[in-house]
């Protein structure tokens, strides 16, 4: 059976509601939902994932902290959903210089990312490099490129540090 991406949208959409989920931070996942599955990815296991960990905290995530540059999950926390580091990725990418590099570490399901570099790589006009262990993606305001070794989505991490840099 295929399933239409307005049908993929508008169903992670109410599964990230229902998991707890702000208004605005269902429609952002809702949104990486389709692009991924728009462009091929395998989205429905790693948001699976992250909306099974959202519901676990009803909701209430444990915000990032920034330290020395690096965003982090607070302490005594395993991971960073998702949910939040793609926004939290988006609204800083412009602040991305040729000598810096945008840092989160133990992002959960950090494929889920992808689609906020895509979309700042279009709303800023220039390409951006996302990595993570075993991955490199290169993300321009024409498309999407996968670096040589990176590997499948079937085998990316549950976990990653992940980098974002011109």
């Amino acid at each position: 059976m295929l399933t239409s991406l307005n049908e993929i949208e508008m169903t992670v959409w109410k599964a990230a509601r229902g998991a707890g989920l702000s208004w605005g931070l269902a429609e952002e996942m809702a949104q990486a939902a389709r692009w991924l599955a728009d462009f091929g990815f395998a989205w429905a296991e790693p948001m699976v994932a992250c909306l099974g960990a959202v519901a676990r905290c009803r909701g209430r995530l444990p915000v990032p902290v920034l330290q020395d540059g690096v965003w982090s999950p607070p302490p005594g926390v395993a991971e960073m959903s998702a949910a939040l580091a793609g926004p939290l990725l988006s609204d800083f990418a412009a602040g991305i210089g040729l000598d810096t590099r945008f840092r989160l570490r133990r992002v959960g399901q950090p494929l889920l990312l992808l689609p906020f570099a895509a979309r700042a790589a279009v709303d800023l006009g220039h390409g951006f490099e996302l990595t993570w262990d075993g991955a490199r993606f290169y993300c321009s305001p024409s498309g999407i490129h996968m670096g040589t070794g990176t590997r499948g989505a079937a085998a990316t991490p549950a976990v990653a540090d992940v980098d974002l840099a011109i």
